[in-house]
């Protein structure tokens, strides 16, 4: 895939240059050692850029000077390619490493000269609603932390996430916008979606309310449209599609659909968006609820659940405690 040898190239760059972060450096790492292809290509790339490297000599940045240097490095340099794989597949790894080490070159020079544009966001008891600097709204669930990179002369947009948040992307036909979290990476192509992805859970959930993303690892490769949920496994690396949840993006909304739900699981969903906790008593685990809520405050949504099963509130502090004889099988 383009995007994923761009993004490939670009990052090899800023490890060979210094200026890969720690999760850059740990994807690096584990891309050389998933495969000797890999691990051959990043050899190759190290060597040209240690002889290219020699141009920061020139007190004058000339473009023309680094083309010519690299040109001549991989002109000379023997990569042991077999004869039968030469001609036109040669011409492409050629021009693949001439791209690859001009980046590399390019890299330090970028990013000393004009720097990065950088957005944090963290969110730990609330969730919170704000704008990143492309204009691209976007809403954190809590225990969330967000890092915005869009670097300069870079045309790509690049998020990294811990947590959960949803993404309302501005459009930027030349700016593509990823996000990344752990080895994988999704690419939007105009979308609005979800990513689930918080560091102790097992899996990352990724929902497209509508457009489309790209989802993909150094391994394997997915698209998703509207309406569409993928589950990735971090142990296996695998993507499994899923069906997205009736209340899906309730943290954000605080719009609730539950269909004939048990009473506890209905508890369960509530108490992982709102900042209070509702607790029921033993009888009342085999009640079912079927009731809707759009926007309502706690305070409304445990009076109407009262009122629908003909239970009691006791409050204390910030505990809704529900109380009642039970309900029929």
């Amino acid at each position: 895939m383009k995007e994923k040898d761009e993004y490939i190239n670009d990052v090899l760059g800023k490890y060979l240059s210094g200026e890969a972060t720690a999760e850059e450096i740990d994807f690096v790492e584990k891309w050389i050692a998933a495969t000797p292809e890999n691990r051959k290509y990043f050899q190759q790339l190290k060597i040209i850029f240690t002889s290219a490297a020699r141009m920061s000599e020139v007190h004058t940045f000339n473009a023309d000077i680094a083309w010519d240097k690299v040109r001549n490095k991989l002109r000379n340099a023997d990569l042991n390619i077999p004869k039968e794989r030469r001609l036109l597949p040669v011409l492409l790894r050629i021009a693949a490493s001439i791209l690859a080490a001009v980046a590399v070159v390019f890299a330090a020079y970028r990013y000393f000269a004009e720097g990065p544009l950088e957005a944090r966001l963290l969110t730990e008891v609330n969730t919170k609603a704000d704008t990143l600097p492309d204009g691209t709204a976007v809403f954190l669930n809590k225990k969330t932390e967000l890092l915005f990179i869009h670097e300069a002369n870079s045309k790509r947009r690049v998020v990294r996430l811990k947590g959960e948040a949803f993404f309302e992307i501005k459009a930027q036909k030349e700016n593509d916008f990823l996000v990344s979290v752990d080895d994988l990476f999704i690419r939007d192509i105009g979308t609005a979606f979800n990513v689930k992805a918080y560091p102790g859970s097992a899996t990352i959930e990724i929902f497209v309310q509508q457009g489309e993303v790209i989802c993909y690892t150094d391994a394997d490769t997915i698209n998703l449209g509207a309406n569409m949920k993928v589950v990735y496994d971090k142990a296996t690396r695998k993507f499994t599609s899923d069906e997205p949840k009736p209340n899906e993006l309730a943290y954000k909304t605080r719009a609730f659909v539950f269909n004939d739900m048990e009473l506890r699981d209905v508890a369960e969903q509530l108490n992982s968006v709102y900042g209070h906790r509702i607790e029921i008593s033993a009888p009342l685990t085999t009640c079912r609820l079927s009731v809707s809520f759009n926007g309502e405050t706690l305070d409304e949504v445990v009076s109407v659940i009262a009122e629908t099963l003909d239970l009691t509130v006791k409050r204390s502090g910030d505990i809704y405690l529900l109380e009642g004889a039970g309900c029929p099988d």
